[in-house]
C-alpha cells in the first residue's frame, strides 16, 4: 500500500509540472474559466486541509521563551517573504529565515532567502522567534522566522491550495506525506507561483516565477523516540519587477500631482530592452544576455536531520545541510531625471535627435554563488528535584563559500508612459562598471551556547544564557582604499570601463575590511561593497531645498517610498520642473545637493 501511495504522489508531481508549464503561456490579466477548471483538477485525489500551519503546543514552549501566540506576517511589499520587523537597530536587506534549525541562506546577499523559501504546505510549522532566542541560538539580534519541514507520519495526508488575484497571479501548492513501511515515511511537495505583476512589462511576461520541489524520507524507531530524515529540495526563481514612474512634487505644501497622464503602479515605465548589455569584469568583453535568463536563480539543497529522546527526557537534535546555489539578477534602477536639448547628443535608436526629459537607469547585473555546509546540534534536558531547570547546550558550525561579480552601467530613456530607448552619443549604455563590485572568499563560523530556564515557583522564573562566537574570513576583493579611507591602489577606483583585468585583487582576512559601512552583522557580503566609494548609491537620508527653489522631482519606488533623484556620486542630476502655471514666481532648475543638517526645509526620503 505504501509503495502505491508513493507512486501515486510521484504521478501527481509530474502532472503538476505539466499543468504549470501550461499555465505559463496564459498571459491574460484576468481569470478565466480554464483557471478554475485547473483548480478543480488539482483538488482531486487527496483529502485537503484548510491550512498548512500547525499550532505549536503551548506546553512545548517554556514560559520564559516569550514565543507563545506569535504569528508570522508576510511583507507589505509582496507575499514572497516574511515582514522584516524593525527593532531600532540597523537592519539588513531581507528578513532572516531558518528551516529545520538552519539558515535558509547563510547571508542575505547574494542568495536572498526569498529565492529558495516560501510559506508553503510542505512546512509543518512556522513561527516567529523572540529577540532573546534569536540572539542565543543563532547570534542575530532580530526576530527570526523559524520553520520546519513536514515528515511522513503513520497516515496518509494530502494538502492542496490554489489561489489567484485579479491581476492574473496564480499560486499552486501541494504536499503529500504518509507511511512507506513500518517506521518509514515519505513527503513530496511542490510550490509554483506565476505572477505577471500589477503592470505589464514588455521585457518579462511574468514578474515572479517560483518553482520549489521537495522530496524526503524519514525513519522512526524505538516507539518514535528516535527519528532521522533526509530531504532534497530544488528551487528556481525568476524575479523582475519595475513599478517606478515620474510625478511632480510641490515643495511648498508637500502635495504631489501626476506627470502628464502617467498612472503610477499600472503604467509601464521601462523600455522594451531586447537584451541586457554589460561589460564583463573578468575578461573585459561586452556581452548581451536574455533578460529572463539573466534573472533566474536556482539552488540544490540536501538536509539531514536526526533527533533522539531518552527515557529521562533528554533530547539530542542534529541538523546538517549542503547547499549549492547560483544567483543571477539584471535590474534597471532609476538614477535621475534631467532635461536635454538636441545639441546634447541624445537620439532615438533610428538616429532622430531627442530633446526633453531623460530618465537615467542604473543597470546592474550581479552574478553570485553560494556553496555552504551548515551543521547545528542541540542537547536539551531537565534537572532539579522538581525538574524546575530546563537546560540546553548547542553548537553551530557554518561554513560557506561566496563569490560576486557585479557589472553596472547607465542607460537613458524618455520620461513618459511606454518610453522609447535613447542613445547617448550613439551608445545605449555608458559609464560601464562605474559602480561595479567583485569579491570572492569563504567564511567559517563556529559558535557554542548554553541556557537555563529556572522555574522558581508558579509566579517567579529566571532565565539566563550565553553564546560564544568565533568567525574567520578569507577572500579576495578589488579594494582601492584602506580602512581609514586612504587610496592605496588608484587602478581599483571605480570609473567608466573598470574591470578586474585592469585592476588588482587583494586578499583580506578576518575583519580588516569590515570596519566601515557594514551592517551590524559584519559579514562577507558587506566586505566587497564597503570598499566602493566612488560610485555607490548615495545617502538615503535628508535633502536640502533652497527657499528660492522649492520644487524638485521625486519618483515612486515599487515599495511605495519616494526616492530623491540623487543616486550616483559624480552624476549630474537635475529635477523635473514643476509646471510654471502652478507657481507665482519663476525659479531655476533645482540641482540636488548633499544633505545639510542645518537646513530648515527638508524632505524625508
Amino acid at each position: 500500500m505504501g509503495a502505491k501511495l508513493v507512486l501515486f504522489s510521484f504521478i501527481i508531481m509530474l502532472f503538476l509540472r505539466i499543468i504549470c508549464s501550461f499555465v505559463r503561456i496564459i498571459k491574460q490579466p484576468t481569470m478565466k474559466i480554464s483557471h478554475l477548471i485547473l483548480a478543480s483538477i488539482l483538488l482531486i485525489g487527496a483529502p485537503l486541509q484548510a491550512s498548512a500551519q500547525q499550532e505549536v503546543s503551548k506546553d512545548s514552549i517554556p514560559p520564559t521563551r516569550e514565543e507563545k501566540n506569535r504569528n508570522v506576517m508576510l511583507n507589505a511589499k509582496n507575499d514572497r517573504e516574511p515582514r522584516q520587523i524593525s527593532i531600532g537597530l540597523p537592519a539588513q536587506f531581507a528578513a532572516d529565515i531558518f528551516e529545520d534549525g538552519l539558515p535558509v541562506a547563510e547571508l542575505y546577499w547574494p542568495i536572498m532567502p526569498s529565492t529558495t523559501w516560501r510559506n508553503s504546505l510542505s512546512l509543518s510549522s512556522n513561527k516567529l522567534m523572540s529577540l532573546g532566542e534569536s540572539a542565543l541560538l543563532f547570534g542575530k539580534m532580530e526576530n527570526i522566522v523559524s520553520s520546519e519541514n513536514r515528515h511522513g507520519g503513520d497516515k496518509f495526508l494530502g494538502l492542496g491550495r490554489y489561489s489567484f488575484n485579479h491581476f492574473g497571479k496564480q499560486q499552486v501548492d501541494f504536499n503529500v506525506s504518509g507511511p512507506i513501511a513500518k517506521g518509514w515515511g515519505y513527503t513530496l511537495g511542490s510550490y509554483q507561483s506565476f505572477d505577471p505583476g500589477s503592470n505589464k512589462l514588455d521585457v518579462m511576461s511574468l514578474q515572479d516565477r517560483m518553482e520549489i520541489y521537495k522530496a524526503g524520507i524519514n525513519k522512526r524507531w524505538n516507539n518514535n523516540k528516535g527519528e532521522v530524515s533526509l530531504l532534497y529540495q530544488y528551487s528556481a526563481n525568476t524575479t523582475f519587477a519595475d513599478a517606478s514612474g515620474p510625478f511632480y512634487f510641490n515643495g511648498e505644501d508637500g502635495s504631489v500631482e501626476p506627470f502628464e497622464d502617467f498612472n503610477l503602479g499600472r503604467d509601464q515605465y521601462l523600455p522594451h530592452y531586447r537584451a541586457f548589455h554589460y561589460l564583463s569584469l573578468e575578461d573585459n568583453k561586452e556581452y548581451d544576455v536574455n533578460i529572463e535568463k539573466a534573472n533566474r536563480d536556482h539552488a540544490h539543497q540536501l538536509t539531514l536531520n536526526f533527533k533522539y529522546t531518552w527515557d529521562n527526557g533528554t533530547t539530542l537534535t542534529v541538523g546538517s545541510k549542503l547547499k549549492d546555489a547560483q544567483q543571477r539578477t539584471a535590474t534597471y534602477n532609476i538614477a535621475g531625471i534631467f532635461e536635454v536639448t538636441e545639441a546634447d547628443g541624445y537620439t532615438y535608436e533610428d538616429g532622430t535627435p531627442y530633446a526633453g526629459y531623460v530618465q537615467n537607469r542604473h543597470a546592474r547585473r550581479p552574478y553570485g554563488i553560494e556553496r555552504s555546509w551548515m551543521t547545528s546540534a542541540q542537547l536539551t534536558g531537565k534537572a532539579g528535584k522538581r525538574q524546575q531547570h530546563s537546560w540546553r547546550i548547542g553548537l553551530n558550525e557554518w561554513f560557506s563559500y561566496q563569490s560576486m561579480s557585479y557589472p553596472t552601467g547607465l542607460l537613458p530613456h524618455e520620461v513618459k508612459k511606454n518610453p522609447r530607448i535613447l542613445l547617448n552619443n550613439g551608445q545605449q549604455m555608458t559609464a560601464f562598471n562605474s559602480g561595479a563590485d567583485y569579491y570572492l572568499g569563504h567564511e567559517n563560523r563556529l559558535a557554542a551556547y548554553f541556557s537555563d530556564d529556572w522555574t522558581v515557583n508558579d509566579r517567579l522564573w529566571l532565565s539566563a544564557g550565553f553564546r560564544l562566537d568565533w568567525q574567520k574570513l578569507h577572500g579576495k576583493g578589488a579594494f582601492s582604499t584602506d580602512v581609514d579611507g586612504n587610496v592605496f591602489d588608484p587602478s581599483n577606483i571605480r570609473r567608466p570601463g573598470f574591470t578586474v583585468a585592469t585592476g588588482k585583487l587583494y586578499p583580506f582576512k578576518g575583519n580588516v575590511h569590515l570596519q566601515r559601512k557594514v551592517s551590524h552583522r559584519g559579514r562577507l557580503g558587506s566586505a566587497g561593497r564597503s570598499r566602493i566609494c566612488a560610485a555607490t548609491p548615495q545617502h538615503a537620508g535628508l535633502c536640502r531645498l533652497r527657499p528660492a527653489q522649492r520644487v524638485t522631482s521625486y519618483q515612486r519606488h515599487p515599495q511605495g517610498r519616494y526616492l530623491f533623484q540623487q543616486r550616483l556620486a559624480g552624476t549630474d542630476l537635475a529635477g523635473v520642473p514643476y509646471p510654471a502655471n502652478k507657481l507665482q514666481e519663476p525659479y531655476p532648475v533645482y540641482q540636488p545637493q548633499r544633505p545639510e543638517r542645518d537646513s530648515d526645509h527638508r524632505c524625508a526620503v
